[in-house]
């Protein structure tokens, strides 16, 4: 059964192969399957916290998973693309 921290162990598996930098979550959980108790996108702070319980991350690198990754990524993307002319 999937369970929070099920998520958890997934986030720790990609976090030893690619390190913290390259990890975040995304928002589009269709058709994935999710924990009934996270239900939506919506329930992610859920597993931050039970990562925060396990004190498995700290502030900053749960700050990086949550959103600074992937803002970083879209930023860099986004300059890439205004810089080409594409935007």
């Amino acid at each position: 059964m999937w369970n929070e921290n099920t998520l958890l162990r997934h986030v720790d598996y990609l976090v030893a192969c690619v390190v913290i930098k390259w990890v975040a979550f995304g928002s589009d959980f269709d058709g994935a399957e999710i924990p009934q108790a996270m239900g939506t996108v919506m329930g992610l702070p859920k597993l931050l916290d039970v990562a925060l319980g396990q004190q498995s991350y700290g502030d900053e690198d749960l700050k990086k998973i949550a959103h600074q990754n992937w803002l970083r990524v879209l930023g860099r993307t986004l300059s890439r693309v205004k810089n080409a002319g594409n935007f």
